[in-house]
């Protein structure tokens, strides 16, 4: 995760979800050096390991075993980016899917996608780069949650 960035748009869902549970996330966007004035530019692109210090602490205040699921109800259609829109062009789940591993970069270096094809089945793998136990578990939940939302 050295030196990789992510878009805000992605980061979003983890602050509203942090605000939901009650988190002062002023505070904790201050400690993790993100700028919340930078939080309203698309444009912007934000350290991976500023968003994962971010969780870390945000995860243990909110009390909610489910963090990262329940992160998944604050996708909208620019969550993902430019690959949210992408994926909206596409006939299905599995296109789409297939259209995330090609360009997932876009939207960030937090993790990466593998499908796993077997019979008439799609195993979705999402492999968070974060070291956190804590993060790893929650981002990969969140992932996953979001995409089948989307």
């Amino acid at each position: 995760m050295n030196n990789t960035l992510i878009t805000l748009p992605s980061v979003r869902r983890y602050i509203k979800q942090a605000a939901a549970c009650g988190i002062d996330c002023s505070v904790l966007l201050r400690s993790a050096r993100i700028n919340e004035s930078q939080l309203s530019d698309n444009s912007t692109r934000i350290p991976t390991s500023a968003l994962s210090e971010f969780l870390a602490s945000a995860i243990p205040q909110s009390n909610d075993p489910y963090f990262g699921l329940h992160t998944a109800k604050y996708i909208q259609a620019d969550s993902f980016d430019i690959l949210g829109f992408i994926a909206l062009n596409c006939a299905n789940l599995g296109e789409s899917l297939e259209q995330v591993i090609l360009y997932e970069k876009i939207t960030g270096e937090f993790g990466n996608t593998e499908l796993i094809t077997f019979d008439d089945n799609i195993l979705v793998c999402w492999q968070a780069y974060d070291t956190n136990p804590l993060v790893r578990r929650h981002t990969t939940e969140a992932v996953l949650a979001s995409w089948m939302s989307y």
